[in-house]
């Protein structure tokens, strides 16, 4: 339908090339993510690798989404999130689909070794957050204006 609305040439082809685009692009990051999770599983002193693998900066984005995932930043839908700050990445979220299909991004390691690494890796990146959401949040905590 909004093809058809579409008058001039180069709007129908950015009309249909953008998607493309899009998708190719989270195809060769989650590519790129599936490459980084090989090498740290592979990696003796995981945290050593991890330093020689953030010196591109690609890398350092995509290692930091990495250490980050489930207790930083979403990779499902969930309805009870409680204190987790709303952090979307949607790099994330397409890699975690499609390298994960039926089971959580990354399972062999937990959540814990993830936070304990990220603080070591980002230092300077923040690990607690005062989130408006978790000010709300009824399942967990108390509201304020009860």
């Amino acid at each position: 339908f909004f093809f058809r609305i579409l008058t001039g040439k180069r709007e129908r082809i950015l009309f249909v090339a953008m998607p493309i685009f899009t998708l190719i692009v989270a195809f060769l990051f989650t590519f790129q993510i599936h490459s980084i999770l090989m090498r740290m599983d592979s990696a003796s002193n995981k945290e050593k690798e991890i330093k020689t693998i953030i010196t591109n900066p690609l890398n350092n984005y995509l290692t930091e989404l990495i250490l980050g995932a489930h207790w930083k930043y979403h990779t499902e839908l969930c309805l009870y999130d409680g204190d987790r700050p709303p952090f979307h990445d949607p790099v994330l979220v397409i890699a975690n689909k499609i390298l994960f299909p039926y089971s959580l991004f990354n399972e062999g390691m937990t959540w814990y070794e993830n936070k304990d690494l990220y603080k070591h890796i980002y230092p300077e990146m923040p690990t607690k957050f005062d989130c408006h959401c978790s000010d709300k949040d009824r399942l967990f905590g108390v509201s304020e204006f009860f």
